[in-house]
């Protein structure tokens, strides 16, 4: 976990819903959530077994995801936050089928150098630092 990660998810929990959608599986995720008792603060986890066919960039795990949390109809934007060029991608192949829906994807680059710039698909916004990420929320309001 990183700084600070652990009170963005908090915090983010007032008034967001909050989901993960991973290539890890649904058992490590949840053990993983719940060391660091955040697990109460997500509503949907998606793993690789969902469609173990249809990873991450395919919109699949994300589409399910976005229904678990009942965001589909509802107004607004949804923000998909990832460290790997699939997320980005994903958010943007999940842009082409949603229609009416709006994925903003955030590059999460904590504490690292990251080669996105090389990406095929960049995410809209990238964050440094866990901080980074609710600035760039609140910047979007």
């Amino acid at each position: 976990m990183y700084p600070g990660l652990r009170e963005i998810i908090k915090k983010l929990s007032n008034s967001y819903a909050q989901g993960i959608v991973s290539l890890n599986s649904h058992a490590n995720i949840l053990d993983s959530l719940r060391h660091n008792k955040v697990a109460n603060y997500f509503n949907a986890i998606i793993g690789y077994e969902v469609f173990f066919s249809k990873q991450k960039p395919d919109p699949d795990g994300l589409l399910k995801c976005i229904n678990q949390l009942e965001l589909y109809d509802r107004p607004g934007t949804i923000v998909y936050i990832g460290d790997h060029e699939t997320d980005a991608h994903c958010a943007f192949n999940t842009n082409r089928v949603l229609g009416k829906k709006r994925i903003v994807s955030i590059g999460a680059f904590y504490e690292k150098e990251s080669a996105h710039t090389n990406w095929s698909h960049q995410p809209d916004h990238i964050a440094f630092t866990t901080s980074h990420i609710a600035e760039i929320i609140r910047s979007m309001i």
